[in-house]
């Protein structure tokens, strides 16, 4: 009996511990939220974990649009989404190494998708304007870091709800840190 409780122990212990063992890096983001057209700031920006379709954890930005992540637990993507805005997912987070300096600006675009609750019927030259930012949006955006990188910022409509989306490692380019290690 004493050594079926032994084994009973130790397969627990073994099970409670593996996460730990078997997941052991972070990555740190930190950065601000910004309109991509008028450089502003935007507070209180929804920023959403997600694993298998679900949302497992979120956070937002502050009253500057800034905020600061650590992800300890393998996810599949962290969106970021405000109301009137194209949501943007970082996809193919890399675990594989720890990311303790990673600090980035992360643009929204005012969404030119769905209804817009115009007083009278939009002119033709406002009708044009959002056809227009459709297209720049649907295209693809090509987005200037701060050191000065371009990465492209893909669309996508995934049952009738859009998003734009960048992989980790595109992102990664714009990450100021190695400016922040030169300035240290």
């Amino acid at each position: 009996m004493k050594t079926y409780l032994k084994q009973i122990s130790c397969y627990f212990l073994f099970c409670f511990f593996l996460p730990v063992i078997t997941f052991g890096q972070t990555i740190s983001l930190k950065g601000q939220v910004i309109d991509f057209f008028s450089e502003t700031e935007i507070q209180g920006v929804f920023i959403g974990f997600y694993k298998d379709n679900k949302l497992i954890k979120y956070d937002q930005t502050d009253l500057n649009g800034n905020f600061e992540l650590v992800i300890s637990e393998k996810i599949d993507w962290i969106e970021f989404s405000f109301i009137g805005y194209v949501s943007l997912r970082i996809t193919d987070l890399d675990f594989s190494q720890n990311w303790e300096c990673f600090s980035v600006n992360i643009p929204l675009f005012v969404s030119p998708f769905g209804l817009i609750g115009w007083i009278r019927p939009p002119t033709r030259k406002q009708k044009n304007e959002i056809r227009e930012k459709r297209e720049f949006i649907i295209n693809g955006v090509d987005f200037n870091c701060r050191n000065n990188y371009s990465v492209l910022i893909k669309f996508k409509e995934i049952q009738h709800k859009q998003f734009q989306y960048i992989s980790f490692e595109e992102l990664m380019k714009c990450s100021d840190c190695d400016e922040d290690k030169e300035n240290n």
